[in-house]
């Protein structure tokens, strides 16, 4: 791009290929590539140098085929249009990088796992402008130093943060996860939100900032606001994870602990509430797989309680094997839970294996894995979780019975383990406590 001495612009109504280097010349000051097609456009970005701004004016939106990385001083204005993500992330962490024309029509589109990638400075308030199927921002301050955060914003709330089934009521239909690059320090988090994103049973005047951390743990609750867009605030955020914003105890986020023990020929449940709303019962369920489970009982719950709540349920007579458990909540007006998966093994030492077994289960930092018979050469193993993605992948040494897998980067929940060689296939549940 040639600016001469003024200020050079190219308007592309196609799409954008390249890998090479998009650049102004050296006499040329703040050139601006826009996108100003009729129809969808797509963008493959190679390297964009010295101060070449961006615009979107296309009601379509472009569509993300590689990274982008806005250079120093640089602005990406969103005229009309959305900038769609896909898998690519969009980083504007340069000196001086701004957006410009932001609306509720004109925004970052994070539709799948590409996040916005900005820079937070001290006390400063940023806006990471961002949304899905609507305008969704998230708004982040540190209370010191500065460092750099990406965000994306999903159109569901799942029971385990980013897995298990979905939350429908009492909650805004909204996940943001956000991530810190380098450190997270101490973040005040800001989510925004529009009345048809509220699903049924939200209380707008009693929300709080949900943040999951092995369990769905509920902010302060408070009003957001009596006109739209509406937004709540959480101070003292020290970790990142899935954030959500819920109100009462829409969440299952009352249960702190759930357990399951051997106790001689029974298995022990307990568990502990910090509260309830409208609690009438928990269903005790079983399942010899962790995929068809059954009702084998039923606990009267507390109603409606601030105070700690202890439970206990003895299986008399479980399964042989591994045993699943969950625990389903059901409400007086029929609504109801699901929580987290747990699991006790009643295979006898030195039973026969079913080719590979891994323990514990549910486990917290480690996993050990062991083969009834080695692989004779290295064989990759792969974890997914319930909706088949890969979140953990390896190689299990040849000649080897047992290696131990750390787990510590999972979220809570159930995964599959599998493992592949030379034909030879094996595969087990576990969980991640």
């Amino acid at each position: 791009m040639d600016g001469s001495s003024s200020n050079g612009f190219v308007n592309l109504k196609g799409n954008l290929t390249g890998s090479g280097t998009i650049t102004e010349s050296t006499s040329g000051t703040g050139c601006t590539l826009t996108f100003d097609g009729t129809s969808l456009q797509t963008a493959s970005f190679g390297t964009i140098s010295n101060q070449v701004n961006l615009k979107i004016n296309n009601s379509s939106g472009v569509s993300l085929s590689s990274s982008l990385t806005m250079p120093p001083n640089t602005t990406l204005t969103l005229t009309a249009g959305l900038l769609k993500l896909n898998s690519y992330d969009l980083t504007m962490t340069a000196s001086g990088t701004s957006f410009g024309g932001v609306s509720t029509t004109s925004y970052v589109q994070t539709n799948s796992s590409g996040k916005l990638v900005l820079t937070v400075n001290n006390t400063v308030e940023r806006q990471f402008p961002i949304g899905n199927a609507s305008f969704n921002p998230a708004y982040l301050t540190r209370a010191s130093g500065s460092d750099t955060y990406g965000i994306s914003v999903s159109d569901q709330v799942l029971l385990y943060g980013t897995s298990g089934p979905e939350v429908t009521s009492g909650v805004v239909g909204r996940t943001w996860d956000v991530a810190a690059i380098n450190t997270v320090g101490s973040l005040t988090v800001k989510l925004q939100w529009y009345s048809g994103d509220e699903k049924p049973g939200f209380t707008r005047s009693n929300a709080n900032v949900s943040h999951y951390q092995g369990s769905w743990d509920l902010g302060p609750a408070g009003d957001a606001g009596a006109a739209e867009p509406y937004s709540r605030s959480r101070s003292g955020v020290m970790s990142l994870s899935p954030f959500t914003v819920s109100s009462g105890g829409a969440l299952p986020i009352e249960l702190l602990d759930f357990k399951a023990e051997v106790i001689q020929s029974s298995a022990l449940l307990t568990w502990r509430t910090a509260s309830e709303l409208n609690n009438d019962y928990m269903a005790v369920e079983r399942s010899a797989d962790a995929i068809e489970f059954q009702e084998i009982g039923r606990v009267k719950g507390q109603g409606t309680t601030q105070q700690p709540q202890d439970y206990r349920f003895t299986d008399e007579d479980p399964l042989p094997g591994i045993n699943y458990y969950r625990l389903r909540q059901v409400d007086f007006d029929g609504a109801m839970e699901y929580h987290k998966v747990v699991a006790v093994d009643f295979r006898p030492e030195g039973a026969a294996s079913a080719g590979l077994t891994a323990f514990p289960s549910p486990a917290t930092d480690d996993l050990h894995v062991r083969l009834a018979a080695p692989f004779q050469s290295e064989a990759e193993y792969t974890v997914t979780d319930l909706q088949g993605r890969i979140v953990l992948r390896g190689v299990f040494p040849a000649q080897s019975a047992q290696e131990t897998i750390s787990i510590q980067p999972l979220p809570a929940g159930l995964f599959v383990l599998s493992i592949q060689n030379a034909g030879r296939g094996e595969r087990v549940r576990f969980v991640k406590r």
